[in-house]
């Protein structure tokens, strides 16, 4: 069974970050065009990849409301 958490950017899922068994990083699938920068890339823990999430530039048109960790799993 793989680990898998949703990552949020202002309250809208940008993301999942997932765990196949046996592997140590988890990968992160981008769910929102704003994140595919993040496609595939691996990362360490999911705090990790939801550092990586937050430091995304701001999208024109979305409002970010950027406030600390947004995961969920």
């Amino acid at each position: 069974m793989s680990d898998a958490f949703l990552i949020e950017l202002g309250g809208a899922a940008v993301g999942i970050v997932a765990r196949q068994p046996g592997e140590a990083a988890y990968r992160f699938y981008a769910a929102d065009p704003s994140a595919r920068a993040l496609e595939g890339r691996s990362f360490r823990s999911v705090a990790a990849a939801d550092r990586a999430v937050q430091a995304l530039p701001a999208r024109p048109g979305r409002q970010d409301a950027r406030r600390g960790p947004g995961i969920r799993g």
